[in-house]
C-alpha cells in the first residue's frame, strides 16, 4: 500500500490512497508495517509542533520494512538564513509563517527517523525555504 497524507482529497497522488489531514485519526485504521511508502507533502507544518512529533511517529509506524517515508515542509533554517541575509522579504516570510502551525527543524526530524531503524537516503531544498526529504526503513 502507498499512503499520502494530503491537505484535501483532492489532491491524490495516482497509486496512492489518501487520507486528508483534516480526517488524520483515520491513520490508526491502517495497520502498521503496512506501507511501502508514505507521502506527507507540508503537512507536519499543518499541525501544532507536538501534535506534528506524534503523527511523525504514527506515519513511521505505517511504513514496513524497506519502505520509504517522504516528508516536506518549510525548512527552518534556510528560512532564517534567508531572513538574516535578507534574501526575502517580510511580505514573503509572512506568508509563509502565517500559513504554518509548526517549523520542525530537519535535524530533529532526521534524528527521529534515525532512531526509529530509518536510513535518510537525502535531503534537499525544494526552494529557498522548503525541504523535502526521503528514508528508508531498515530496522
Amino acid at each position: 500500500m502507498k499512503l499520502q497524507i494530503n491537505k484535501n482529497a483532492s489532491d491524490q497522488l495516482n497509486g496512492f490512497t489518501a487520507i486528508s489531514i483534516l480526517q488524520k485519526d483515520e491513520i490508526k485504521n491502517i495497520i502498521h508495517s503496512s506501507c511501502t511508502e508514505v507521502y506527507a507533502n507540508r503537512i507536519l507544518d499543518e499541525l501544532e509542533y507536538e501534535e506534528a512529533l506524534k503523527f511523525l511517529i504514527e506515519l513511521m509506524q505505517k511504513v514496513r520494512l524497506g519502505g520509504n517515508i517522504i516528508l516536506s515542509g518549510i525548512d527552518l533554517i534556510s528560512l532564517g538564513q534567508n531572513i538574516t541575509n535578507e534574501l526575502i522579504d517580510s511580505a514573503s516570510t509572512s506568508a509563509i509563517i502565517s500559513n504554518a502551525k509548526s517549523i520542525i527543524d530537519t535535524r530533529i526530524i532526521t534524528n527521529l527517523l534515525e532512531s526509529n531503524g530509518f536510513i535518510l537516503e537525502y535531503l534537499m531544498l525544494l526552494d529557498q525555504n522548503y525541504y523535502e526529504l526521503k528514508a528508508n526503513r531498515t530496522k
